[in-house]
């Protein structure tokens, strides 16, 4: 129902099970003056992105979302690595990034007077940094060099599942946020556990039907010897 009630201009791509939304927060810190000793509200890295499915799932904890060896969670990177190996989709990603910068410096100066921390020095190395990084940005792998995470319950924010995805290299981090690193769980760690948590309880369940068969062998062996011995 994402597109229902947000604007389209914040979806980047649509597959059958999910959407590639860009962040509505700008991911440069410089322009949170106000938030310098609290919990950043900036995105996490250079154009932070969401993954989203359509399916109502409420957290990578919802057994919905690993259901099916993960195919929720498969989905949205797969579509993320689609949708990145077209430079068409990668440059909208950035026009996204663009755009939540100028909204993020047009409420700081429509919205009262400006912190005095920020001023149009620091508005302009925003947008220099932007523009600087961006050459880099278009040449990255989906494969390597993004982190796909998500914040589990009980330390996430909003109630519906979400991929978080952002570059890993420190230089696109320069600006923003590490305040919620603890609390993002890489996707591969995930899908890692729940391989093991499989392959345990399909070791457990085998176990269990050969010693059934076991059982049921011994207990046929009993049967016959005591019927042999009885027509003796």
């Amino acid at each position: 129902e994402y597109a229902e009630h947000y604007p389209a201009s914040l979806i980047l791509s649509e597959s059958d099970h999910s959407y590639i939304i860009g962040n509505k927060a700008s991911y440069d810190g410089r322009q949170y003056p106000l938030a310098l000793t609290e919990k950043r509200p900036e995105g996490q890295g250079y154009c932070h992105t969401l993954v989203i499915p359509k399916a109502r799932v409420y957290n990578v904890v919802d057994p919905l979302a690993t259901r099916d060896h993960c195919f929720v969670l498969k989905e949205l990177r797969a579509h993320f690595y689609d949708f990145w190996s077209k430079m068409k989709n990668r440059e909208a990603m950035l026009a996204r990034a663009h755009d939540a910068l100028k909204e993020r410096e047009s409420a700081l100066i429509h919205k009262g007077p400006r912190p005095a921390a920020y001023t149009d020095a620091v508005n302009a190395a925003v947008f220099s940094h932007f523009q600087r990084m961006k050459p880099a940005f278009l040449q990255l792998k989906a494969e390597e060099d993004f982190i796909f995470g998500f914040h589990v319950f009980p330390e996430n924010t909003i109630g519906h599942l979400h991929m978080h995805v952002f570059p890993h290299d420190n230089d696109f981090r320069e600006y923003s946020t590490r305040d919620y690193d603890y609390k993002t769980v890489p996707l591969q760690a995930i899908l890692d556990a729940e391989g093991e948590d499989q392959s345990a309880s399909a070791k457990s369940t085998s176990s269990s039907a050969s010693a059934e068969a076991q059982s049921t062998t011994r207990d046929e062996s009993s049967n016959g010897f005591s019927a042999v011995n009885k027509s003796t």
